[in-house]
């Protein structure tokens, strides 16, 4: 039996052995995997991590893209509005300078015909100035030629024929008056 119980431990520590050997290599083994899988899990972190960095990175480009679109639209806009508002003012300047210089040439050909009559009436003027002249010399000549008349004739002084003179002249002025 001690020969049995020796081989029997002796395969115990065989099995034993294998066993402590297998459970090394298992150990080695999975070691080895875990490490493996530890390093492409942290490769794949790292990985996430720099996608989750681009993302955010592209979604802050898209959010100012999208600020930039939406100030743009809001410029374009207001740009729109302006030039429509422009358009129409400068529609009403053209409509008031049509006006304007229709105006004007009316008011050019109305100060030609002024000027044009301005010309006549002072033509007319000038020619009853010159026939008034030619009365006053005339009356001249004969308030001259009455008073040498009345001198001699009648032989008043002269001082009644200024007296009479002025009476004269006072009845027209009150015949003027008249009318």
């Amino acid at each position: 039996m001690s020969y049995l119980k020796r081989n029997i431990n002796l395969l115990l520590l065989v099995v034993a052995v294998v066993l402590i050997g297998y459970s090394l290599s298992l150990t080695a083994y999975y070691q080895t995997t875990y490490n493996d899988v530890t390093g492409k899990y942290y490769e794949r972190v790292q990985e996430y991590d720099q996608l989750i960095e681009d993302l955010q990175e592209r979604e802050n480009r898209l959010d100012e893209a999208g600020s930039e679109i939406t100030r743009k639209t809001k410029d374009k806009e207001k740009l729109d509005e302006l030039y429509t508002d422009l358009s129409g003012e400068k529609a009403l300047t053209d409509a008031e300078l049509v006006d304007t210089k229709t105006l004007l040439a009316k008011t050019k050909a109305e100060l030609e015909d002024a000027e044009d009559s301005l010309v006549i009436r002072t033509e007319q003027l000038n020619s009853l100035v010159e026939d008034i002249d030619s009365v006053v010399e005339d009356l001249e000549d004969e308030y001259t030629i009455l008073e040498e008349e009345l001198r001699v004739t009648h032989s008043i002084a002269p001082v009644t024929v200024e007296e009479l003179l002025a009476d004269l002249d006072d009845y027209i002025d009150d015949l003027k008056g008249l009318t």
